[in-house]
């Protein structure tokens, strides 16, 4: 990583712009800097946010709802109802069995894209210097924002065809 860089201050912009799915970052690499073994953290920090602000936001929001009347047992009726009729209050907010759904689908993509990024790219120019670790981790941060952040952590460019073509379609 460029010395140049100040971790704690580098991290304020991209914190936000991973929630909102923004793909802004302060470098012209994208995340390239923190895909080396040092800061692996970072990777693993910002991929949750990513997630979490973007397709399982209404998962986050449901498991919400359903844990927030343990906390406030003066309105529990106010819960009961956003769980009874959820689209009336919310768009964001499904009910029970759509929920459940969009979690198997989110984890289905996660996984097919993680496992097509360490199958198709092994032997990928750009990751032959770094240890499995890295590579699973980059594979993790690849597979949850390069479809909806537009972050990346490796160049896109040295990685297989068939995987650029596989971001291009999910």
């Amino acid at each position: 990583m460029n010395a140049s860089i100040k971790l704690p201050a580098y991290i304020l912009l991209p914190c936000y712009d991973i929630h909102v799915a923004a793909g802004l970052t302060l470098l012209a690499d994208n995340l390239v800097p923190f895909s080396n073994e040092n800061v692996w953290f970072v990777l693993l920090v910002m991929t949750f946010p990513i997630v979490l602000g973007n397709q399982a936001f209404p998962i986050m929001l449901r498991l919400l709802v359903t844990i927030l009347p343990r906390w406030d047992r003066e309105h529990p009726e106010v819960y009961e109802y956003l769980l009874k009729h959820p689209r009336r209050c919310s768009t964001h907010l499904f009910p029970a069995r759509e929920t459940r759904l969009l979690g198997l689908v989110l984890l289905a993509f996660l996984i097919c894209e993680f496992s097509l990024f360490l199958l198709l790219d092994r032997n990928a120019e750009d990751l032959q210097s770094r240890t499995w670790g890295m590579r699973i981790m980059i594979g993790f941060f690849q597979a949850a924002s390069t479809r909806t952040a537009g972050f990346n952590c490796v160049d896109l460019a040295k990685l297989s065809a068939a995987m650029n073509v596989l971001y291009l379609v999910l």
